[in-house]
């Protein structure tokens, strides 16, 4: 690997105030895609999953190595600022969501429970929820190219071996907090919240390599009262939500 002094710390995508929002996005982006891989176990609640993440982990965290020794920061923040890569990831990305949270919500809620297809849905669904995310990936690579270029007389796989091994600790630390401190309600909810962030940062990615135009803040004023009525519209569309399933569940107990 080239010998560049680059700090563990500071992401090189932050060098410069164009590149800070793709390498700020993608870093949040692979932690919410973490954080929805430790949802989906805590949801299912299933010892196959969870013992499945910990195997993928580790595997990713031993097959990235190689990557992240032949090329470095620099080499994969060029990589990552085209237009077409953060295209292709933002597809990808978006499919791994549909399937992971909003298609194991729907057969979790509608899904008949029979049937051959019922099942093999449920196992290709469950399958990709505890794949690691491709954004998920490039980070991993990110952090061994990091440790690498700031260690000394230590072998790549000792790297890998060492990021792998938090990813499977923070992982069933997270896991074990949302089971025991969320309800099972709480968790379906803030998995759909997570999954529409997911979307809608994934659809934003590719518009942050453009350049920032800062006379649009008059169009901003401008639009004042619609953004007004948009973010008012959201929140009574959640207050209605709210209240229909307490109201709902009331008229179920009042008629038993």
């Amino acid at each position: 690997m080239p010998n560049e002094s680059v700090s563990v710390l500071l992401s090189p995508f932050w060098e410069s105030v164009d590149e800070q929002w793709v390498g700020g996005t993608l870093v949040v982006l692979s932690g919410l895609m973490f954080f929805s891989q430790t949802l989906s176990i805590a949801r299912i609640k299933s010892w196959r999953m969870y013992l499945g993440s910990l195997m993928f982990l580790i595997l990713a965290g031993l097959t990235t190595v190689p990557i992240a020794d032949a090329s470095s920061p620099r080499e994969l923040q060029r990589w990552l600022m085209t237009p077409q890569t953060l295209g292709t990831l933002t597809v990808f990305q978006i499919l791994w969501v549909c399937i992971a949270v909003f298609l194991s919500v729907k057969e979790e809620v509608y899904g008949k429970k029979k049937g051959a297809l019922y099942w093999l849905r449920i196992f290709l669904i469950r399958f990709i929820s505890i794949l690691p995310s491709p954004i998920f990936l490039l980070f991993l690579i990110w952090i061994e190219q990091n440790l690498l270029m700031n260690s000394i007389n230590v072998k790549p796989q000792t790297i890998g071996i060492i990021v792998a091994g938090v990813c499977c600790v923070l992982l069933t630390l997270c896991t074990v907090i949302m089971i025991l401190t969320l309800t099972e309600y709480q968790r379906l909810g803030l998995h759909l919240l997570l999954g529409c962030l997911l979307v809608t940062a994934c659809i934003l990615l590719p518009c942050l390599t453009e350049k920032l135009n800062w006379d649009s803040n008059a169009n901003i004023a401008q639009n004042r009262n619609e953004i007004l009525i948009l973010y008012s519209s959201g929140i009574i569309l959640i207050l209605i939500g709210f209240f229909y399933r307490k109201r709902k569940n009331k008229i179920l107990v009042e008629s038993n």
